[in-house]
């Protein structure tokens, strides 16, 4: 006689959808002078990080930005929000479809 044993393994549902985790980082230098970069499934320091560093190239013919300058990064959740959204420098994210507010996730000051 042999014995044999046999595991089961839990059955995985493939078909679940997870809607991917988007995340929108904003510097607002003045007014008229704001840059943004979108994650897409990414923690928040790198989409704050990549921010920063856009800002920095960006912007750098109109500002000086000395070595180790901080640059502060707002973080807000576009999951929820369409293909459309916008912002106003009061610090105001919104779907421009619906007019929702997205919600703001943390302030995050990037050294680069």
């Amino acid at each position: 006689m042999t014995n044999s044993i046999q595991l089961e393994l839990p059955l995985t549902n493939d078909s679940k959808e997870t809607k991917e985790k988007t995340i929108v980082g904003i510097v607002w230098l003045q007014p008229y002078a704001t840059s943004y970069c979108i994650g897409k499934n990414e923690h928040n320091i790198i989409t704050a990080t990549r921010t920063a560093k856009y800002t920095k190239r960006y912007w750098k013919h109109q500002f000086k930005f000395p070595k180790n300058t901080i640059i502060t990064v707002y973080l807000y959740d576009l999951t929820e929000c369409g293909d459309k959204w916008g912002y106003e420098y009061g610090g105001l994210v919104y779907d421009e479809e619906t007019k929702k507010q997205m919600p703001f996730l943390e302030k995050l000051e990037v050294v680069v």
